[in-house]
């Protein structure tokens, strides 16, 4: 093959690896935030389903509630905008489920993220020669 185009080939492949590894370490982020807000969720919930215990519950745009003690059921989202009830047991359960989901999906990004970006660089490396 004439090297110019296996050049040529070496460079678009390059290129494509760079675009797959930006989009991943999006994703990594977006899943990274989830698992933080999902952490977050799971102690503030601990924290309010025992008797007596002050929280403080985020309502948005920076703003704090003070909670004491709390109702035997909230709502949880099921996904797309879906809400259950659940009793608070239940609610810590399925959110802490959702932070290992989000945990492993992380892992398993994380580890994508590193083979493409060892494919790159060994496709730079060859483009260096």
């Amino acid at each position: 093959m004439d090297p110019t185009k296996e050049e040529e080939r070496a460079y678009y492949a390059l290129r494509l690896m760079q675009v797959q590894s930006e989009e991943l370490r999006r994703q990594l982020a977006a899943l990274q935030q989830a698992y933080v807000e999902a952490q977050a969720a799971h102690a503030t919930l601990s924290a309010i389903t025992q008797a007596g215990k002050e929280a403080l519950l985020p309502i948005g745009s920076g703003v704090l509630a003070k909670a004491k003690g709390l109702e035997k059921t909230v709502l949880v989202e099921q996904g797309a905008g879906v809400y259950a009830e659940n009793e608070s047991e239940q609610a810590l359960k399925t959110v802490s489920e959702r932070a290992e989901k989000l945990a492993e999906a992380a892992r398993q990004t994380a580890a994508e993220l590193e083979e493409l970006e060892k494919a790159a660089r060994e496709t730079a490396g060859k483009l260096k020669r």
